[in-house]
């Protein structure tokens, strides 16, 4: 199911396997950068160089290993299912005794 699993997130679209968001840079404290717009800090920031540009994250990004742990919580259940279904159709054709 491991196997199974992690091939399905490979197909994943790029849009959901990708934790950070190319090209955008407004950081992850605003549209500020990594100041936040805050007056003062001058072009540079904390110490940062200028024109240090943080990637957004993705707020649509599926870790893998949750996916993996949902999957295995899907297919228990599955399989839990299908022997449950198993065991009742054993139950009706089973042989009964001549009474």
């Amino acid at each position: 199911t491991t196997k199974l699993t992690t091939w399905t997130y490979s197909r994943l679209p790029a849009a959901l396997a990708t934790e950070y968001l190319p090209g955008t840079g407004s950081g992850p404290m605003g549209s500020g950068g990594p100041t936040g717009g805050m007056p003062g800090m001058g072009s540079s920031g904390m110490g940062m160089p200028a024109g240090l540009i943080f990637p957004d994250p993705n707020p649509r990004y599926v870790n893998q290993y949750r996916y993996t742990d949902v999957g295995h919580a899907l297919w228990t259940l599955l399989i839990a299912s299908l022997g449950g279904a198993l065991s009742c159709w054993f139950f009706k054709t089973r042989q009964r005794p001549a009474s």
